[in-house]
């Protein structure tokens, strides 16, 4: 996903079902992994920063979200680029309530209820 430092696995369609979702496999530390994210040395507040980037972008820019973005599914390779697996579940968001999240999240940066 431009401009961020991020990599999502290639589906693999000719082992997905309905069901079952094939992804390829790239390796990663797992984010909740503090120990081996500090052995290969990766800036985790810059970490968080770029999780939050990633995900904001999806839903703010590209009005869509993944569905289930527990630990499981965000790793980082040795190089710090987010890794996120498992887009078998995603969402989009009509303009309106992106609009609305937009909102919310700008009032929320500027500590007001103003607009809500």
């Amino acid at each position: 996903m431009e401009p961020y430092n991020v990599v999502i696995p290639e589906v693999h369609d000719d082992y997905s079902t309905k069901n079952v979702l094939t992804m390829e496999y790239i390796p990663g530390i797992k984010i909740t992994n503090i120990e081996e994210l500090d052995k290969k040395g990766i800036d985790r507040q810059k970490l968080v920063i770029d999780v939050h980037k990633v995900f904001f972008t999806m839903l703010l820019r590209h009005s869509i979200f993944h569905a289930d973005p527990h630990p499981g599914n965000i790793s980082v390779k040795d190089d710090g680029t987010l890794i996120l697996y498992d887009f078998g579940m995603i969402g989009r968001l009509n303009n309106e309530t992106r609009l609305r999240l937009v909102r919310l999240y700008l009032a929320l940066v500027e500590k007001t209820h103003q607009g809500l």
